[in-house]
């Protein structure tokens, strides 16, 4: 499957739900825009990338949402933001970091991202004000953590699986993930399952490469499943000149006013795509004016 693809089904007698994706393509796409990527910042962002996608598609229309871990590991605060249309942007403070490899000779996502810290959900929804959830981290292997915010924060049982396979070179060779939740009518039954699931699964990335492709990985969990919806998914960023001058209105009036005697006008670089924007002197002064006027609002 050339494109990625992201599946939603319905499980167990509709007791629970099953989210999967794969979406090798957007995390090659998201480490192409990058000077430098280590493999294990390359694993964790995957990882991310993927989870925000199967979050994402649980929103409506125009709404987004927004996961940030910071477990003060040194990749330092990693985020990823999604709409409810498989298109889905992200940021690693130091994609460069790299860290050793665990005890069984793996990527070891957990010591780069840390696990002192808190995992935060930004959900932009209908309503004038977000949706603001937050956690502490348990793990930093992010899967297992956004599992716990959706235990803790939205009390709904939740299993996250995400795994990225690397080539030799480091490079992303195939991610994915699924994620599992169960209804408000699920029986004792249908925990049961999951739990086993949750013990059985040893190797997502195996088991991805093994179904290799989102709509065949729903069968290595389930003997049945009833399909809700499929979309494709794509890395896009959200960024305009627009939104960058909205941006350059939290810096002060002083800030403002000390660029636009320089004359150079200045360049402001995009952190999901690191598209750059330049803002001319004539710019900055509208800037400037936009600020004294609070006429922006960013979402």
């Amino acid at each position: 499957m050339n494109k990625d693809y992201l599946h939603k089904y319905l499980v167990l007698k509709r007791q629970a739900r099953v989210i999967t994706v794969f979406s090798t393509n957007t995390v090659r796409k998201y480490c192409r825009g990058l000077k430098l990527i280590s493999p294990t910042a390359t694993a964790a962002m995957g990882r991310l990338i993927s989870a925000t996608l199967m979050m994402g598609s649980t929103l409506k229309g125009n709404e987004r949402i927004m996961v940030t871990v910071d477990g003060g590991g040194k990749i330092g605060p990693i985020r990823a933001e999604s709409d409810a249309f498989g298109n889905v942007r992200a940021f690693a403070s130091n994609p460069e970091a790299t860290a050793p490899l665990n005890e069984y000779g793996n990527l070891n996502v957990s010591e780069l991202v840390g696990n002192d810290g808190y995992l935060q959900v930004r959900k932009q929804l209908n309503m004038k004000e977000p949706f603001i959830g937050t956690c502490e981290l348990v793990s930093g292997e992010i899967g297992e953590d956004i599992s716990y915010y959706y235990g803790t924060s939205e009390q709904t049982p939740t299993i996250v699986a995400l795994g990225v396979l690397l080539n030799k070179d480091g490079t992303c060779k195939q991610a994915g993930g699924f994620l599992i939740q169960l209804l408000p009518n699920a029986s004792q039954e249908a925990y049961d399952f999951l739990d086993k699931i949750l013990h059985e699964v040893k190797s997502v990335s195996k088991l991805i490469t093994e179904a290799k492709s989102s709509d065949n990985l729903v069968y290595k969990l389930f003997d049945e499943a009833e399909l809700l919806f499929e979309y494709p998914c794509h890395y896009k960023c959200t960024c305009s000149i627009t939104k960058t001058k909205a941006l350059l209105t939290q810096l002060s009036k002083d800030e403002l006013n000390e660029d636009i005697a320089k004359g150079e006008g200045l360049d402001v670089t995009c952190n999901f795509c690191g598209k750059v924007y330049h803002i001319d002197t004539n710019g900055l002064k509208k800037v400037l004016e936009m600020k004294e006027k609070r006429l922006f609002n960013i979402k």
